[in-house]
């Protein structure tokens, strides 16, 4: 991988730990060795990729997708191609079916038709399915609805993604220029307008005529009436610190101001997450088709997968799991990088092209470690995945020892997910292993663990309200724009309105989430490293009155320790003393 080194200070090596990373140039970048970190697992992940790909070609040399898509016939011939023996002993196999595109499938036979409707069925996906009767035939008007309902509503579908990024781009602005006011109008606003939807649920299920709208109505009100309860509960619990998170939200805002092409980032994601989904579903229809023709009885032949086709299957939905983790992998790496070359430059019109800098120390020294710690979330999901294969055939007694350990395990994980994504800050602010960088980034936790809880559920619960807020706005609007005559129903146009309402709001919020994560920790390196006389703090004047704040709540502590106890001392993120920085 060549020699992977950037600046480098002498004597950085024989400062310390962690503290050696607060040396910096005058553009904010840390001067010490940056070297190519977790390679074997690059290698490994490399390795693996490569090993799939093999197999998957195998699968594409025994397969045929259109055995799929459009079936076969009880002998095994392709419906809509010309099929060749390719060495089978079967006599009827090999014929040409280019004329014959439709599959037909009744009792035990399966042929090949020209048309559907001379036999009485309708066509769906290349197949023919009963007109009256049956399951199949239950899901043919629901298919055909949606299709024409979100046809007929395409107008309406692009005006809602219109203001679906209107509210976004409006989000973006007033988080930038009235940080405090918006959070705090969100919230309440929100609380406000999700008790309002819950009632007007309610009345609307109420006034409904249709069982099958009432049983929809009944459901989305339930749904929603625990959620506002909750949503309600954990606003008065967390009301005196949302004040002192705000902090932290204003310099999210300001370094998103600074760098707004960050927010470009997640796009790349999302396509990234949609070419692996494509990947995913031709793949796996190609190993579906895989296999070997076989009779499985008198008359009726079969493509059944050897094996090697089914191992192939295994490994593919392993590969493309950790190719997802990998991809939120390398965004958390590039937000991280980014955010932290800009908090540590005291002269912020020096930054030049921070994310290319993010970028280029990610392809050139890190890919290792995003491998890593996707490797490592691969390996809960798949322990995830036993426990609910577990849960589901587990009877009496072992079932409720399986869910315990499915609490148990879900806290587990969600810590694991934590410590992933600050590993990846830390590895993309200094240039450290996996391993380190989630240990230096707890250490910075622990020391700061009374601000480390306030950050993630306060921060955490107002990005999910905000997030929560244009997706409900998104639905109430367009529930009014999609009530016209000539629908089946509104819900198929509104679902995709919504979904696009949540992919622009996640666009936005998972860069000011992970931005967020990345200014505490680089708030605390700031803090530990600097006094603010000697070595000037980096952070701004609003996060230095935090640290003031800080000191008091901490003098007052230890006042408190050695004199009689007369009231519960404050920590600094439930303290409201105003106080101005040194």
């Amino acid at each position: 991988m060549g020699t992977c080194l950037s600046q480098v200070d002498p004597d950085s090596e024989s400062t310390g730990d962690f503290v050696q990373f607060g040396d910096r140039d005058e553009d904010g970048r840390p001067q010490r060795k940056r070297k190519c970190t977790d390679i074997f697992f690059l290698y490994f992940f490399g390795t693996f990729l490569a090993i799939t790909c093999a197999f998957l070609i195998y699968c594409a040399s025994i397969g045929d997708v259109n055995r799929i898509l459009t079936g076969y016939d009880n002998c095994g011939n392709v419906c809509g191609e010309q099929n060749k023996r390719d060495g089978n002993d079967v006599g009827c196999v090999g014929l040409d079916m280019t004329s014959k595109p439709f599959m037909l499938e009744r009792s035990n036979e399966r042929i090949c038709v020209t048309n559907c409707e001379q036999y009485g069925y309708d066509t769906i996906f290349g197949r023919c399915v009963p007109r009256a009767g049956g399951d199949v035939a239950k899901a043919k008007p629901f298919w055909q609805n949606l299709t024409e309902d979100i046809n007929a509503s395409k107008l309406e579908i692009f005006y809602m993604a219109l203001i679906s990024f209107a509210l976004v781009c409006l989000t973006v602005m007033l988080m930038r220029y009235n940080t405090e006011p918006f959070i705090w109008s969100i919230l309440v606003g929100g609380a406000v307008a999700m008790t309002l939807g819950c009632v007007a649920i309610w009345v609307l299920r109420s006034t409904a005529t249709k069982r099958e709208e009432r049983d929809m109505l009944m459901s989305l009100g339930i749904f929603f009436t625990v959620l506002t309860v909750i949503l309600l509960l954990c606003l008065l619990v967390m009301f005196k610190r949302i004040k002192l998170v705000v902090s932290l939200f204003k310099e999210a805002s300001k370094a998103i101001g600074a760098i707004p092409h960050i927010l470009l980032e997640p796009v790349a994601t999302i396509a990234a997450f949609f070419i692996s989904f494509v990947v995913i579903v031709y793949g796996g229809i190609l190993i579906g088709s895989a296999g070997n023709l076989q009779m499985i009885h008198e008359g009726l032949y079969e493509y059944v997968p050897n094996k090697a086709v089914i191992f192939t299957g295994v490994i593919f939905t392993v590969g493309w799991i950790w190719m997802l983790y990998f991809f939120v992998g390398c965004q958390n790496m590039i937000v991280g990088g980014t955010i932290s070359s800009w908090y540590f430059i005291r002269d912020k019109s020096r930054l030049a092209s921070p994310i290319l800098y993010a970028t280029h120390n990610l392809l050139r020294y890190h890919l290792g470690t995003v491998a890593f710690g996707s490797f490592i979330m691969l390996i809960m999901q798949l322990i995830r995945m036993l426990i609910e294969s577990l849960k589901r055939r587990a009877q009496n007694g072992c079932g409720l020892c399986l869910i315990c350990c499915s609490c148990i395990f879900n806290i587990l994980e969600e810590f694991v997910r934590y410590f992933s994504k600050l590993a990846f800050i830390v590895t993309s602010m200094h240039g450290v292993p996996f391993c380190k960088g989630g240990k230096n980034a707890m250490r910075l936790i622990v020391d700061n663990g009374l601000a480390t809880i306030a950050l993630n559920s306060v921060g955490s619960f107002i990005l999910f309200f905000i997030n929560l807020t244009i997706m409900l706005t998104t639905m109430l609007i367009g529930y009014y724009m999609m009530d016209k005559p000539g629908l089946h129903s509104v819900w198929g146009p509104l679902v995709v309105s919504t979904l696009i309402a949540f992919f622009m709001a996640y666009c936005v919020l998972s860069v000011y989430d992970t931005t967020l994560d990345t200014i505490f920790l680089c708030f605390c390196e700031d803090c530990e490293i600097n006094d603010g006389l000697s070595r000037p703090y980096y952070m701004s004047a609003e996060l230095m009155i935090f640290v003031e704040n800080s000191k008091k709540a901490l003098e007052q502590l230890e006042a408190n320790k050695t004199q009689p106890k007369t009231e519960e001392p404050r920590d600094a993120w439930n303290s409201t003393t105003p106080a101005h920085p040194a």
